[in-house]
């Protein structure tokens, strides 16, 4: 496994030239957009990329599903910094997120690429928003591509 800080415009640039020229990508998203999708599922994506945060014991949290008892019991631990919760609460699977069958599940190289936009957004949304740095990071697990956000920047530490 390898941890990877995310997040600059120069590797965003670079997502879009690894799939593919930039008309092809247009016309199939527009393919996509308008064969496969609806109102709901437009606003589920938005609240991917622009989540709604909630504070709690000095950290910060995607609010979906968060849960203050279960917060607790990662607190609880020995040794826990607020932003090895953050990591643990905070993270996604994103070789899952749209399921776990062949036809939906991404490759490790979707889910990175998909991953360095996620982190882009939410770096931008977490600012505009809240007025809070973020740091984003993806474990690269073959298989199993996950990222999460701290509010502290460094990685397991406060």
């Amino acid at each position: 496994m390898s941890v990877l800080k995310l997040g600059d415009v120069d590797t965003v640039k670079g997502v879009f030239q690894t799939f593919a020229e930039a008309d092809e990508v247009w016309l199939q998203s527009r393919s996509l957009l308008s064969d496969h999708s609806s109102p709901q599922l437009a606003i589920a994506h938005l609240k991917l990329f622009c989540p709604e945060l909630v504070s709690y014991r000095e950290g910060w949290f995607l609010a979906s599903g968060f849960d203050e008892a279960a917060a607790d019991v990662w607190f609880s631990q020995p040794n826990v910094s607020v932003s090895g919760v953050e990591a643990i609460l905070n993270h996604l699977h994103l070789s899952y997120m749209f399921g776990d069958t062949e036809v939906v599940r991404m490759t490790d190289d979707e889910a990175i690429a998909f991953g360095q936009l996620l982190s882009f957004q939410w770096k931008i949304w977490a600012q505009n928003v809240y007025s809070l740095h973020i740091e984003t990071y993806l474990s690269t697990i073959p298989g199993d591509v996950q990222i999460w956000f701290e509010s502290r920047g460094v990685f397991g530490n406060d």
